[in-house]
């Protein structure tokens, strides 16, 4: 559905209306940081519920997917705009749950021209997700569903992830299922020309030992190869990470090397994040369960925070470290003075951020003061120590939002870290927040 609704539809709310400062204290500690919610979603029909991931355009603005909401309650995506100190949230788009997608649960990513593009897990022409892309005229914006799902045999199903562009304009994303043995796909899209895409699957997971079921999308490196994680399958069928590498031309099609199989002990269990990379081929994830805290019983889940470390030689084989077992606690002092900290559960969130220092920041959808989320930062180790954590945020499940489900984003050169909550906020349909160090 187009719509030509106001940029800046919510600018008669006012700045207080928007902005809410939240400033808590646990068990007589604050802190690391303080938030501020930049907007509560309000649900169908005016607004979007369950926000994901946000990216941010030259000019500062934010974009973003929710689940559902929206005038159809099919999903939607919507846009934060800074004016003066407060920020003005508007719907871009209002997904029909027909031909033009329905259940957009990606984060989305901006071309040179400002064009945006993600998925949907389900709708378009098959019902099977589509992949689309948004453009704005200077008053309108439109989409395009350029790839549905279910178009050809062996095609995937359910993109439960955005995509990545290359430097032709190439989208590379995974699929959940579908493909030839039904346990997801790793695909290439490419313009032929006249508006239309042609697809390539890259690799059909068997469900074996390369993995089943991605969640997260793909890491492509400047040589082409594509890095990702597979939530499941594997040696003990606990998920892969794995690196797909493009023929030499004329020659074979994409190879599949499983770097690491998860779950032969305490490395964690279900990655299901985005790998990112730091600048000596260091890959970095998550897995949602598994880890030094997970004790395989109920509301207890765990996740680990995990390195992988290249060989030096092609032949050996690729390494990993837990750098960080989610949902441990520690007490300091007695008394009244006791402060008791508990750490995140459950780290859902699409992908860490890395920061320039080499810290790493992300979320925890469960567990933390409240039980209801944690957005960390993870500092790493000095000579001869470990890495360490801070909570910077432990969500109490009102206002200041509950169960974050997305990454953290920096939109700017300062400190500041923005992200959102599925939940929460003056509706419990969801937030934006800013977290300022």
């Amino acid at each position: 559905m187009r719509t030509s609704k106001p940029r800046y539809v919510r600018a008669l709310l006012g700045v207080a209306a928007i902005m809410t400062f939240i400033t808590l204290a646990t068990h007589g500690r604050a802190f690391a940081a303080t938030e501020s919610v930049l907007h509560s979603f309000t649900g169908a029909p005016g607004d979007g519920y369950g926000p994901h991931d946000l990216v941010k355009d030259g000019s500062g603005n934010l974009y973003g997917t929710t689940l559902s909401g929206g005038t159809n309650n099919r999903g939607s995506v919507f846009e934060m705009t800074p004016i003066g100190s407060g920020w003005f949230e508007s719907i871009i788009w209002d997904f029909g749950g027909g031909t033009d997608g329905s259940q957009p649960q990606s984060q989305l990513i901006l071309d040179s021209a400002g064009n945006l593009y993600g998925t949907t897990v389900s709708g378009g022409r098959y019902n099977l997700g589509t992949v689309f892309e948004l453009s704005f005229n200077g008053s309108t914006w439109s989409e395009t569903v350029l790839w549905d799902f279910g178009n050809v045999t062996g095609d995937g199903s359910g993109p439960l992830r955005g995509v990545t562009i290359d430097p032709s304009g190439n989208l590379y994303g995974t699929t959940s299922a579908g493909g030839a043995s039904g346990k997801g796909t790793v695909f290439e899209l490419s313009p032929v020309g006249g508006g239309l895409w042609n697809e390539t699957i890259l690799l059909s997971f068997a469900g074996v030992s390369d993995g089943a079921a991605p969640r997260g999308g793909v890491l492509r490196d400047p040589a082409g190869n594509l890095f990702g994680t597979a939530q499941q399958g594997g040696t003990y069928n606990s998920g892969t990470a794995f690196e797909l590498s493009p023929p030499a031309v004329g020659g074979n099609p994409w190879t599949e090397k499983v770097l690491w199989a998860f779950g032969s002990g305490t490395d964690g269990r279900g990655p299901g994040a985005e790998l990112i990379s730091d600048s000596s081929g260091n890959l970095y994830g998550t897995t949602w369960d598994g880890g030094t805290y997970d004790c395989h019983c109920p509301n207890n889940f765990g996740g680990t925070i995990f390195k992988l470390t290249p060989p030096a030689s092609p032949s050996v084989k690729w390494t990993e470290a837990v750098i960080w077992s989610l949902g441990g606690s520690s007490s300091t002092g007695s008394g009244k003075n006791k402060v008791t900290v508990v750490d995140g559960q459950l780290p859902w969130a699409s992908s860490l951020l890395l920061g320039s220092s080499g810290n790493l920041y992300g979320t925890a959808m469960k567990g933390g003061a409240h039980g209801y989320g944690i957005a960390f930062k993870l500092t790493p180790p000095s000579a001869g120590s470990t890495w360490t954590e801070t909570i910077l945020w432990a969500f109490s499940g009102g206002l200041d939002g509950k169960s974050p489900q997305t990454g953290l984003t920096r939109i700017d050169t300062s400190s500041a870290l923005y992200g959102s909550t599925n939940n929460g906020g003056s509706n419990q349909d969801g937030t934006v927040f800013k977290i300022t160090p």
